[in-house]
């Protein structure tokens, strides 16, 4: 007798039966970490921009803004603009120099408002706001929240509110 090598047509059956269920419950996590995992990045970019615009106006001792890419909205979620604010009106006008901007976000189910559409800070730090200024990341999908609070002292912080 010669030995047999290789695995019969059962063997390859339930081999592709137990896969087919491990992804069955496998792929939804995966796309719901990565879902989540966007969202991160998204609350992470806008504050070290936040956090990029404060340090630039204590270095250049001057106001520095950071402005929703959307005119006339708060939908951050297209996007922002960090510039040199020469008239210290939080719109970024021609000739003033922009230091950095960001597209628009591709991330489904996912919008940042805020609660206006620029944010200015000044030589020291501060904000010209004499509120504290809230950015909230909103993840339909999942109901995931996030906010970014600038207090008008210029701190900045995240915080993640609720999740479904």
């Amino acid at each position: 007798m010669t030995k047999q090598r290789g695995f019969t047509l059962i063997e390859l059956m339930v081999i592709l039966a137990v896969v087919a269920t491990v992804a069955a419950f496998g792929v939804p996590q995966i796309q719901s970490i990565m879902q989540n995992n966007r969202v991160v990045a998204a609350l992470n970019s806008l504050s070290a921009h936040m956090q990029y615009a404060r340090s630039e106006a204590i270095k250049r001792a001057a106001d520095i803004s950071i402005m929703a890419d959307d005119p006339g909205l708060i939908n951050w979620h297209q996007g922002w603009i960090v510039f040199i604010d020469d008239d210290t009106d939080g719109i970024a006008d021609p000739g003033e120099e922009k230091l950095r901007q960001v597209d628009a976000l591709e991330i489904p189910n996912v919008t940042i408002t805020g609660t206006n559409r620029n944010l200015t800070f000044t030589a020291d730090g501060s904000t010209t706001a004499t509120f504290d200024y809230i950015i909230i990341l909103s993840d339909s999908k999942t109901g995931t929240q996030y906010t970014i609070t600038i207090l008008s002292s210029g701190k900045i912080s995240t915080k993640k509110l609720q999740s479904g």
